[in-house]
């Protein structure tokens, strides 16, 4: 657990990384993902952990979900691959909603819904529309780590 746990760490420095644009870092990328894609068993766990931990850091899940192609369809099939895929998503959005309804329920709170007044408004109308809501949230173009952390 703690090769799959340094390399989950690892894999979500390089995506930091992308996010500021530094020279080299797609090589590093894609040995990471090979790494992944080699090590079997512990290669989905450790694609699981770096699904979880990238989207943390705001990657886009798209991106996350082709590599699940790009690495398992060879060695899993196409079922497994997308299995992975959706099954590493839940997993991300049950943390996201987890991290929301606990550790940073008290800093959404304070901090982030006073400046931005349409969570609110969200929230109220949420007691008289609860599907019509959840729907629209969940079809806005925005991070699913916005929406799940707010859930």
């Amino acid at each position: 657990w703690v090769l799959v746990g340094g390399a989950a760490a690892a894999i979500a420095a390089c995506g930091a990384l992308a996010l500021v644009g530094h020279s080299g870092l797609a090589e590093h990328l894609l040995r990471a993902a090979a790494l992944a894609g080699e090590l079997g068993p512990a290669g989905v766990a450790l694609y699981a952990a770096a699904f979880v931990v990238a989207t943390l850091l705001l990657v886009p899940t798209a991106s996350l979900e082709m590599a699940a192609g790009l690495l398992f369809v060879e060695s899993y099939g196409l079922a497994a691959a997308t299995a992975l895929a959706g099954g590493s998503k839940l997993l991300a959005c049950s943390v996201h909603f987890l991290l929301g309804r606990s550790l940073l329920r008290r800093h959404v709170e304070a901090s982030i819904l006073p400046r931005f007044p349409v969570f609110g408004v969200v929230g109220r109308l949420v007691v008289t529309d609860a599907f019509k809501v959840a729907c629209t949230i969940r079809f806005a173009p925005i991070p699913s780590i916005a929406k799940n952390l707010g859930a």
